[in-house]
């Protein structure tokens, strides 16, 4: 009787090009050779073609548009030198927190969504990025610390598209970062911009929401104007030491609530806070401001009509100025 474990050659040629296929080799294989073949095969996170790459060497990657460190559609990846091209679907290991190099697509395809590198220092640390999509997601330019990160050079970042939310910590640690557009957000997650020390004048003609820490450690940031923000939470201005001119608020748009920590450490003579809201919060606003801005003038201005220890006020007037003599 015929051993039923011998397989024709057919099938033995199509098992030979299966191997071949999957990458373990290209040469021609015999039987002796295909166990090797395979145990040679790259392993790793499955990529899509048009993914860009980031880690470290303990992780392996899967491709998620929804993850800080996998995006995003309709761009053309190259690896950092020595790295694989990633151009088609198949396995890849992500090594030695590789940042993939980021190409305009050579075929025409449209950039709806991702980053592109515009400009790198002599290290080949990414200092200046095109931004494609609406929303900065969730560590889209995490660093560890102001010395650990794949962003730490980072100084200009250019929106494509109009970008109205920036989730948590999307550019902590940016200490280079200088140049943002800043017109179209509206809500700013937590410690978003927590120790982005180069930002020196911040204005947000349309955001109504600023998390806690948003800002805090921002150590050269001079001048910060938000008309429409209602709710300053806790240190979302912290330890911004040298802060001259503040503004919360606008006719029309009181501010409601502000932490008690909200200026947290920001004890430098100098700085202007003006804050719009109404009579029956004057109080509040100041005391809570004062916890922090110890050595600040605080000027209180009516949101609308309003009184406040029995005086009117129109809105857009002063109804108090708090200063330390």
């Amino acid at each position: 009787m015929a051993d039923k474990s011998i397989v024709s050659n057919s099938k033995l040629t199509a098992l030979a090009n299966a191997i071949r296929t999957k990458g373990g080799t290209s040469a021609q294989l015999t039987v002796d050779g295909m166990a090797q073949a395979v145990a040679d095969i790259p392993t790793g996170g499955q990529v899509a073609p048009g993914y860009v790459v980031r880690g470290a060497s303990r992780y392996t990657y899967t491709a998620n548009p929804d993850s800080p460190y996998i995006g995003f559609a309709n761009v053309t990846v190259q690896a950092t030198e020595g790295r694989k091209v990633i151009r088609e679907n198949g396995t890849y290991d992500v090594l030695n927190d590789v940042e993939a190099v980021v190409n305009v697509p050579s075929s025409g395809v449209d950039i709806t969504d991702g980053i592109v590198v515009k400009a790198r220092d002599a290290n080949g640390r990414a200092t200046s990025v095109d931004f494609y999509g609406e929303t900065v997601n969730i560590q889209q330019f995490f660093n560890r610390t102001g010395s650990e990160g794949p962003w730490i050079a980072l100084a200009t970042v250019t929106f494509k598209n109009t970008v109205s939310a920036i989730k948590n910590f999307a550019f902590i640690y940016c200490g280079a970062l200088a140049n943002i557009d800043w017109s179209n957000i509206e809500t700013i997650g937590q410690a978003s911009f927590q120790n982005c020390t180069s930002l020196v004048s911040v204005s947000l003609p349309k955001l109504t929401s600023l998390a806690q820490n948003a800002f805090v450690a921002c150590t050269g940031l001079k001048t910060f104007y938000a008309p429409l923000l209602t709710n300053c939470q806790n240190r979302s201005l912290g330890g911004c030491t040298s802060l001259e001119t503040v503004q919360v608020g606008s006719v029309g748009h009181g501010v409601t609530a502000i932490g008690s920590l909200f200026l947290e450490q920001d004890t430098q003579s100098g700085l202007t806070i003006t804050i719009y809201t109404t009579g029956s919060f004057a109080d509040t606003a100041v005391a809570n401001t004062r916890n922090g801005a110890t050595n600040a003038t605080i000027i209180i201005k009516a949101s609308e009509a309003t009184t406040y220890n029995g005086t009117s006020y129109a809105a857009g007037d002063t109804i108090l100025t708090s200063e330390v003599v």
